[in-house]
């Protein structure tokens, strides 16, 4: 306890020395000197005054109570410097709360932007539509066979069309030719390299010859490219007229690994010439031409196109 009112004593005697020394003291190197040598004296002995405490309070001998206070540090003179000629400033002027956004945006738009404001794109307006009430639509299933009042007739589908409310109709799939060279004729074995099918649809009058050709081989789209949109299959009938029609779109070729086969398919629109023509005459020959060039193919199927269009005249 004493020890610890000693230190307090102590640091007094020397806060009230050092205060002394900088009141009347002339500022000069030996007088700083002091100054700081004072200055470290007093807090060592804050530090010593410090850990007693805490030594004390270890043992038992002293309270928080106490604890020696810190004395005041003296105030720090300031020291002569030469004075700096203050450049005249034109005073600013304060922004109101007002105008600080105008203020700021003018000075924001006195830089040039870094990048160029994007035009509007302008979009025309929507023109109305008339939307109908969804309805339910049940496609027709693939081959629901009908027969009509022939009986030999046989439909894919013979429905009304919702969106033009006339008579959908096509006829069933049905074998055009087959075509295998003589070359390889004993490695196909009973299989033929190529088959093509086809059937007749019509919708609102138009009336389409829808083909698919079968090659069984994956290799085929090498040796015969793919079938251009506008590409002509050339029809030879028996009469020797013949009527030529043009493909209606870009077909590739689709390869399937898995049946090591290669499938094209087209559609090509039948004119009303040429549908009379085809009416009249068996087919003899077929011309397909692919993106390698043509081939001609002989039908075994002579009434293929009377036929499909006897079983569509039924039908309607």
């Amino acid at each position: 306890m004493n020890i610890s009112k000693f230190a307090t004593a102590l640091l007094l005697v020397i806060a009230f020395q050092f205060f002394v020394v900088n009141t009347y003291a002339q500022i000069d190197p030996a007088v700083a000197k002091a100054q700081k040598k004072a200055e470290k004296a007093r807090k060592k002995a804050e530090k010593d005054a410090m850990r007693q405490h805490l030594v004390d309070l270890y043992n038992g001998t002293a309270t928080e109570e106490d604890a020696p206070s810190k004395a005041p540090k003296p105030p720090k003179e300031k020291k002569a410097t030469a004075t700096k000629e203050k450049k005249d400033k034109a005073p600013k002027e304060k922004n109101s709360g007002l105008d600080y956004g105008a203020q700021k945006t003018a000075k924001t738009n006195t830089k040039e932007p870094k990048y160029k404001e994007a035009t509007p794109v302008t979009k025309p307006a929507k023109e109305a539509v008339v939307k109908a009430q969804s309805t339910v639509r049940t496609p027709p299933p693939a081959y629901n066979l009908m027969s009509a009042p022939t009986g030999q007739c046989k439909y894919s589908y013979n429905t009304i069309d919702e969106f033009t409310a006339k008579r959908k109709i096509a006829t069933a799939n049905q074998s055009l030719f087959t075509y295998t060279e003589e070359e390889l004729r004993k490695f196909m074995k009973e299989k033929e390299f190529l088959t093509c099918n086809g059937f007749i649809s019509e919708i609102a009058g138009i009336k389409i010859l829808n083909m698919e050709f079968i090659f069984d081989s994956p290799y085929a789209k090498q040796e015969y490219g793919p079938i251009q949109s506008g590409s002509s299959l050339i029809i030879r009938l028996i009469n020797g007229e013949t009527v030529a029609l043009e493909a209606q779109q870009f077909d590739p070729g689709t390869k399937n690994l898995q049946k090591l086969k290669t499938y094209y398919s087209n559609v090509y629109l039948i004119p009303p010439k040429a549908e009379k023509e085809l009416r009249k005459a068996e087919v003899d020959a077929v011309r397909m031409v692919w993106g390698t060039g043509y081939e001609d193919y002989e039908v075994y199927e002579l009434d293929f196109f009377i036929d499909q269009f006897n079983c569509l005249d039924a039908a309607n």
